[in-house]
């Protein structure tokens, strides 16, 4: 009783401090988060009062209604409260209360509005509303005292001015209020921060200490950092938005405009060299650009300030780097990507027809060897007249009077000698048996002889087996470079920034990402490869899945997953229209263990599925070896990218040299592409298949040889396009003992909508087991139901 109550305590002393444990970190997150509301209140306040100082061309200042329209929510109040601070303070606008009277106007549409979603939260109602309250204000400001036509046109200039920066305030304020860690940003979110902070830096630009201005100096800094991360293009769109800013915050400098646009190209080419290269191309570029014009005194202050700037971003840590390049990205290895895939394309041509033409001219001379070198029996025979006959008183007679004679009798010893293996007295003819006085002596090496010729004659035969092989392998693989160019040639473009995004998200979930591929097909089909390290990760596949969605911008399907060592190829397309529902069952003969049947079934990760099945000669283990490798080989070639028509080819000559004796197997391979319903079925001695579709059942048979008995095999191929609920039956040749009537009439009345195709596979696969009378046979079915997706909708 005493520990059964000491336990309870215990017990519930844990109930208490897992209830205070959860309360304590439920407290920690709501503060967490009361934390941040109060903390982003104060950055809208902020650059609520910085914003209206921004000023171009001396006397316009839309700004900061600009800014005040693109904050939602809550923290649209400190928005308004900063901004009409910031126009009352001294050294701004010239009228003020033109601008708080935008800000008033601006608060009254938006918090008017705030009930219609549909309007309200519409990427264009910012620019439109801050458009209007700046125009309708500036017109009624130049109504005072006239209205001109030039006040006109500057009122309507100045709203444009604002809405198009208010819409980039409103992506960046967008990115603010999201926080969390991003590993990238899209062009437009890029462009949107970009112009958002030239706002704020002509706010500091006006801020100067002995003509120094510290808010140039910072735009530099920001140019030489977007040229080190994005190259020419991070350095040239940087320098031109920044210094269009600068030259439109300070009067009479306009080649500041010039100075820094043509600078951020210059430290951008000059980025990869380091840093000292980068900001000395960006120092030379404006010392270049200030000898074009301005006062000498604004040269000297120009370079100073570059100057400045120049040391304090060679003396940033490398960390600024690399937290700059998580958000900043660019498209800047497209080109090389597309001039590597072409690169790549030429090739795999060139070696393909390279291969072509070695496997000519390995086979045209193979068979002119092939006469030069093959066993003769005549070799054999005219050792006789060498060996035995060269010491006889009648050679003259035999090998010299009467030729032809000798010849004769001694050719008509070859059915013989091939029938039996040997010649004896009563098989030679009697002109020769007549005349010879050493005939027993002839026999003897006649036999010697032919004993050496057969083996000799057995390994030319399979050297010459082995040839043909080879210079078939040689064709198949010409074959396979073909189909990998092709397939190169057929991906439009290369999708770096989404590979990317990929790359962070399976970073983000534990995988460790050797490379990866976002590949656009001719058709914008997206195909994602991912090689990584095989270190046995576990994640919730669901929401990785989903993660990789939002990063592509596309709907991915399932993975298809293939080890290569200890690595993994992860390989994903877009979901396709169709899907497929398998049944299947499988018999092998009674008192066997193994089946000489063999399937599998895969996607092969691009919007395709196959179905592989094979039957080996007879039954038991050495027809499971046969349909085993065949189906094994043709699916493993298939899922690296072969086509099945070269693959059929590879398989064949896999066995022809798998032994010696005879290796043989049907194939049955069916393509079907999810995303048209396009179905080709290609046949290798295999039984015909069933199509039902529409409550009509059509046959699926063609007459072709197994593999791995002949060369240059080819398969039969036949085409059609299924529809939601067709049902393909496929099946070995073991259930065809009871014909083809029964399995037609099951599939009529099999219900497509209701139907289970599991069942109908076991139940086809039974009743042809009970109709094998006279011979068992191994038995294997597969019903494929073909259905559509509903149509997907991204959140």
């Amino acid at each position: 009783m005493k520990q059964k109550a000491m336990a309870m305590a215990q017990d519930g002393q844990a109930r208490v401090r897992g209830r205070g444990t959860g309360e304590r970190r439920l407290r920690a997150s709501e503060w967490d988060g009361a934390s941040r509301q109060l903390a982003m209140v104060v950055v809208w306040l902020l650059l609520g009062l910085v914003t209206p100082r921004a000023g171009i061309y001396g006397g316009l200042y839309p700004f900061g209604v600009s800014f005040a329209s693109a904050v939602p929510g809550a923290g649209a109040l400190a928005a308004y409260i900063g901004g009409v601070v910031g126009y009352l303070l001294p050294g701004g606008a010239a009228a003020p209360i033109r601008y708080i009277a935008a800000l008033i106007a601006v608060a009254g549409i938006k918090w008017s509005l705030s009930g219609i979603p549909a309007i309200s939260r519409h990427p264009l109602f910012a620019p439109l509303v801050s458009m209007l309250s700046v125009s309708a204000t500036g017109m009624a400001l130049s109504a005072a005292g006239g209205i001109r036509v030039y006040d006109v046109l500057l009122a309507v200039a100045e709203g444009l001015l604002a809405a198009g920066s208010s819409y980039f305030f409103a992506a960046a304020v967008q990115l603010l209020e999201e926080g969390g860690e991003r590993r990238l940003l899209t062009a437009q979110e890029q462009a949107s921060l970009v112009t958002a902070g030239a706002v704020v830096l002509m706010a500091a630009a006006g801020f100067t200490f002995s003509g120094i201005s510290l808010g140039r100096m910072v735009a530099v800094v920001l140019i030489l950092l977007l040229a080190r991360c994005g190259k020419e293009q991070g350095g040239s769109i940087a320098g031109i938005v920044l210094g269009l800013a600068m030259a439109m915050s300070a009067s009479g400098q306009p080649t500041l405009a010039v100075a820094y646009a043509f600078g951020g190209l210059m430290a951008g080419i000059f980025a990869r060299f380091g840093r000292f290269a980068s900001a000395g191309a960006f120092v030379v570029a404006n010392l270049i650009a200030a000898f074009t014009g301005g006062s000498s005194e604004a040269m000297v202050v120009g370079v100073y300030e570059v100057a400045g700037a120049s040391i304090i971003f060679v003396a940033l840590p490398a960390v600024v780097d690399r937290k700059i390049n998580r958000f900043f990205g660019s498209a800047r290895d497209i080109p090389a990507v597309e001039g590597l895939r072409r690169s790549v394309v030429l090739r795999l041509d060139y070696a393909s027809r390279a291969m072509s033409e070695v496997a000519q001219t390995v086979d045209a001379v193979s068979h002119k060897l092939a006469g030069l070198s093959a066993p003769d029996l005549g070799t054999v025979y005219r050792s006789v007249s060498d060996d035995v006959c060269r010491v006889c008183g009648l050679r003259m007679h035999c090998w010299e009077n009467h030729f032809s004679d000798t010849m004769a009798a001694l050719n008509d010893l070859t059915p013989v000698l091939r029938e039996k293996g040997k010649a004896e007295r009563q098989d030679v003819s009697p002109v020769l048996s007549r005349h010879c006085g050493r005939l027993d002596d002839v026999l003897q090496k006649i036999n010697a002889g032919y004993i050496e010729y057969a083996v000799r004659e057995g390994a030319w035969r399979r050297l010459s087996e082995i040839r043909a092989v080879v210079t078939d392998q040689f064709s198949g693989m010409s074959e396979l470079l073909g189909e990998l160019a092709e397939d190169f040639s057929q991906a439009e473009r290369a999708d770096t920034e989404a590979a990317a995004r990929v790359t962070a998200v399976c970073e983000e979930y534990g995988l460790s990402v050797q490379d990866a591929v976002c590949l656009l097909g001719r058709n914008d089909r997206m195909t994602v490869e991912i090689l990584a390290s095989d270190a046995g990760v576990r994640m919730n596949q669901k929401r990785w899945l989903a993660a990789l969605s939002d990063a592509c911008g596309r709907d991915l399907d399932r993975p298809v997953v293939t080890r290569l060592g200890d690595s993994v190829k992860i390989a994903l397309a877009e979901k396709p229209q169709f899907r497929v529902t398998l049944g299947s069952a499988q018999l092998h003969c009674t008192g066997e263990r193994l089946c000489g049947d063999a399937f599998e079934t895969f996607t092969d990760g691009a919007g395709k599925w196959y179905a592989v099945l094979s039957d080996g000669m007879g039954s038991g283990g050495r027809a499971a070896v046969d349909g085993a490798m065949a189906s094994g080989l043709t699916s493993r070639l298939i899922q690296a990218g072969f086509g099945p028509d070269s693959v059929l080819r590879m398989v064949n000559s896999a066995l022809l040299v798998k032994s010696g004796d005879e290796s043989l197997s049907t194939l049955d391979i069916v393509e079907l592409d999810l995303f048209d319903g396009k179905l080709e079925s290609r046949k290798a001695g295999a039984a015909p298949s069933l199509l039902c579709s529409m409550g009509r059942v059509s046959r699926i048979e063609r007459s072709a040889l197994p593999v791995g008995i002949l060369r240059d095999i080819q398969a039969e191929r036949s085409e059609d396009t299924l529809v939601d609920g067709d049902l393909l039956l496929l099946f070995s040749d073991g259930a065809m003992a009871g014909g083809l009537e029964w399995m037609e009439e099951t599939l009529r009345q099999f219900d497509p909508k209701e139907g289970d195709v599991k069942a109908l596979a076991e139940e086809i696969a039974a009743e042809a087991r009970k109709r094998q009378e006279t011979r068992e046979d191994d038995v294997t079915v597969l019903a494929v139901q073909i259905h559509r997706e509903a149509s997907p909708h991204r959140g």
